[in-house]
């Protein structure tokens, strides 16, 4: 389940992770599971599903460092606060 990426990357925050890792981390919870990856090589054959693959990777880590350049020091502090203080 993708909701469950978000408490995971809560506690990354509260242990110091640094930003980008967080970001790689949700982009491959997201994007690069398994019942997926099986799904698709049983649905839609193996050159699909290992495509998708190696397209996802990449882009994965090109949006994480073009975040990380545009999301400015303040907001990302502000995010590290909110994932500290309980709601």
């Amino acid at each position: 389940m993708q909701i469950g990426a978000f408490p995971v990357a809560a506690v990354f925050m509260k242990k110091g992770v640094k930003f980008s890792n967080i970001l790689i981390f949700i982009g491959a919870w997201s994007t690069t599971r398994i019942p997926m990856l099986l799904f698709e090589f049983s649905a839609l054959g193996a050159k699909f599903a290992v495509t998708r693959l190696l397209i996802d990777i990449p882009g994965i880590i090109i949006i994480t460092y073009l975040l990380s350049k545009f999301v400015s020091m303040e907001e990302i502090s502000r995010i590290y606060n909110s994932a500290e203080t309980p709601k």
